[in-house]
C-alpha cells in the first residue's frame, strides 16, 4: 500500500527534524557551559 509508505517517509522527516533540533539544542548548551571544545 502506497499509504503505508508515505506515513513512513512522513514518519522518518519528523525523526530526522526532532534530531537536528537536538543536536543544535545540545550544541548551544555546550558553547553556554563552555565544553564544547
Amino acid at each position: 500500500t502506497t499509504g503505508g509508505g508515505a506515513a513512513g517517509v512522513e514518519f522518518l522527516r519528523e525523526l530526522t527534524l526532532l534530531v537536528l533540533r537536538l543536536n543544535g539544542f545540545a550544541a548551544t548548551t555546550f558553547e553556554a557551559t563552555g565544553l564544547d571544545s
